[in-house]
């Protein structure tokens, strides 16, 4: 069909596919073509053949801007170091929106973008959302970038925030919930009376397990270290620092150790089973509980708390 000379597919763009939003793409490869750029975007509603922004006009649906200009840089870092205050790191359980942040990175040069951080903190085999946040100059959050990754680990782990160990061999693990009660049989009455005192609910128990480093390359034990690094982690768990204690199975606690670390050598001396007793000290979901551990870097929970009994007179 014609009509003003053009006919039903006579626009150079008319049999492109319509866009669309499409949120699950995990990475993009361009090959075999001479491109003058890469622009990715989550707005559909921008026109075919439309001209692409430039990096100074990066916006909150900008995925990827590559101008190709002597690099295969693809972000807008000149644009946003000046801009933001800091990054924010999140996280909350895959179901939840209640966000614990982690860590604050202060911004000041475009490569102070560039940052690596281990969460120790997280209990395993559970699934967890980790935003990335920037905070812009007036201190307002922007858009949450957001992965969900699941925790999954062998063995038991003792975590501190820059030391780990780990116990995999011969774990066995004893715990009691602890709670504080009296009771008193009244004259006349059948049965006691129990009372419950106070708030206290808290976990203490005991972990025994063989202690051993294992070769990064081989995952082999490391028997003749073995020793020294015994050494080493009994320093560890006597420093008097509040730790974090899980295990694979999603059990954790944020606890401190409370008694001797004995070992038993058995038939084994090279591989002694360790013992160590400790107790629950708050929570591990607590911003304010982690943060006094010195388990994470930053309390926003306890600013807005503080914010909260601030009283005002005019």
């Amino acid at each position: 069909m014609l009509f003003l000379g053009y006919a039903i597919y006579g626009g150079k763009h008319s049999a492109d596919v319509h866009p669309t939003a499409i949120t699950d793409i995990k990475q993009t490869v361009l090959e075999n073509v001479i491109a003058d750029g890469l622009y990715l975007t989550k707005e559909t509603g921008e026109k075919v053949g439309q001209t692409i922004p430039t990096v100074a006009e990066w916006n909150f649906d900008t995925i990827l801007n590559a101008p190709f200009e002597g690099s295969l840089l693809g972000g807008n870092v000149s644009f946003t170091a000046d801009q933001i205050l800091c990054m924010r790191l999140k996280r909350a359980e895959a179901d939840s929106y209640q966000w614990l942040t982690l860590c604050e990175i202060p911004i000041r040069t475009n490569e102070d973008l560039d940052f690596t951080r281990i969460d120790r903190t997280a209990r395993g085999s559970q699934e967890f959302k980790y935003a990335l946040v920037p905070v812009w100059n007036d201190n307002i959050e922007g858009n949450y970038n957001i992965n969900t990754i699941r925790s999954s680990f062998d063995g038991l782990w003792i975590v501190e925030k820059d030391m780990a160990a780990h116990a995999l061999l011969n774990l066995e693990m004893n715990t009691s919930r602890n709670i504080v009660t009296s009771s008193v049989v009244p004259l006349g009455r059948k049965y006691a009376c129990v009372h419950q005192y106070g708030k206290a609910n808290y976990t203490s128990g005991s972990l025994s397990a063989v202690f051993v480093r294992l070769d990064e390359e081989t995952c082999e034990p490391d028997i003749r270290g073995g020793a020294r690094y015994r050494e080493q982690l009994e320093d560890f768990l006597t420093n008097g620092a509040p730790k974090i204690i899980k295990h694979q199975d999603g059990r954790i606690w944020l606890a401190s150790i409370t008694d001797a670390i004995s070992k038993n050598e058995g038939s084994r001396f090279e591989l002694p089973v360790q013992t160590v007793h400790f107790m629950e000290i708050g929570r591990f979901d607590s911003s304010s509980d982690l943060y006094d551990a010195d388990l994470i870097e930053v309390n926003l929970e306890r600013e807005v708390e503080d914010y909260g009994l601030l009283s005002f007179s005019v």
